[in-house]
């Protein structure tokens, strides 16, 4: 997905800092018809990073939500000001065809045994167990989404561990590291979202998922998606001041 692809490439830089450019576009080879536009508003010098991450994650919650993405503009307005706009141009009918995604872009080979598949990129592998309940696409997109905007808020220091979602009605993803000192980069933990939300579109299951994470074959981390454990009655939303139109 565009987004996706949009939303790792931010989550890797500076979540304070400005975008390079007052406006910026993204668009997969493999969706020619659908791209993603970023402007500042006309009366800002620059548009800031973490405005964007913020906007995204609204407008895909309404697009998943509706199961369809479309032509729309999702203005971004920051305690009372218009700071910039979110432009989603062209569209499809449904979210269940194969992303590249991210730091994922290239061929992944699978092997797969009795409890799990491998899945290797470069030097990159992940063995994938899927288990348990179905999650649904909706949940692992929205809370890979979260997760990618929460480690977008992390300087580039390695992780112990991790836990990010974009909140109670979607899935959340957990990290640790298996050694210490650790050295599960932000970039790793990124594109092992990523990794793992493309095998999950590819083999259309949602289920539960627990993995380790190999670099050059030693295993450096295990992640997993699973339910989010918050109390019933509770909504899904990223708590802040911006609003989208």
């Amino acid at each position: 997905m565009n987004a996706v692809q949009m939303v790792s490439e931010l989550a890797a830089g500076d979540f304070e800092e400005h975008l390079p450019e007052p406006r910026q576009f993204w668009r997969l080879p493999q969706y020619p018809r659908m791209a993603i536009s970023v402007a500042k508003a006309e009366n800002m010098q620059n548009l800031r990073r973490k405005f964007v991450l913020w906007g995204m994650a609204r407008a895909m919650n309404q697009f998943i939500t509706n199961g369809r993405f479309e032509a729309a503009i999702f203005e971004l307005v920051w305690r009372g000001v218009n700071v910039g706009s979110i432009l989603f141009l062209g569209g499809t009918p449904g979210l269940d065809t194969e992303p590249t995604l991210g730091n994922v872009t290239g061929n992944m080979t699978e092997t797969t045994n009795a409890t799990s598949t491998s899945v290797t990129l470069d030097n990159l592998t992940w063995d994938f167990e899927l288990f348990g309940d179905q999650l649904g696409l909706q949940s692992i997109s929205m809370g890979a989404i979260g997760a990618l905007i929460e480690a977008a808020e992390h300087t580039a220091h390695n992780f112990d561990h991790f836990v990010g979602s974009f909140g109670p009605d979607s899935a959340i993803w957990v990290f640790i590291a298996s050694a210490r000192p650790t050295s599960f980069s932000k970039s790793l933990l990124v594109a092992s979202i990523n990794a793992a939300v493309r095998y999950a579109v590819r083999h259309q299951d949602y289920r539960q998922n627990r993995f380790g994470i190999k670099l050059d074959g030693v295993e450096i981390a295990r992640g997993a998606t699973d339910l989010f454990p918050a109390p019933p009655g509770l909504s899904a939303g990223v708590g802040t001041n911006l609003t989208t139109s």
